[in-house]
């Protein structure tokens, strides 16, 4: 599967803080604070991933969303594409965590294509 990296829209930063531990326990590694966000024309290639799922949850009533993680690998390193139930993104749009800085990591900029 292939994309097309874009600057995301700045809030995953808030919600990857509340999420983390959870992250973590789901996936094996604590994010970095911030998505690899990315383009795509079909998201059907999700059906051959494995699922792992983090489930509503409240902080001082206040609700958090489901959300469901692909653990993928980017060359070498461990990563997940993250769908929460509530987006903004359409579907078309996938966003993919790691424990470091992608963009930095492989020097990418908005355009760039990524291979998944």
């Amino acid at each position: 599967m292939q994309g097309q990296l874009f600057t995301g829209l700045g809030k995953a930063k808030h919600f990857i803080e509340i999420y983390k531990d959870k992250i973590q326990q789901q996936v094996g590694f604590l994010p970095y604070l911030g998505t690899l966000n990315l383009k795509i024309t079909d998201d059907s290639f999700l059906n051959t991933l494995q699922k792992k799922r983090i489930e509503e949850f409240f902080i001082d009533d206040k609700n958090y969303g489901a959300v469901t993680l692909y653990p993928i690998k980017l060359n070498t390193i461990e990563a997940a594409i993250i769908r929460p139930e509530r987006t903004q993104h359409k579907k078309e749009v996938i966003e993919i965590i790691a424990p470091i800085h992608l963009r930095k990591k492989f020097d990418l900029s908005d355009g760039d294509s990524i291979n998944i």
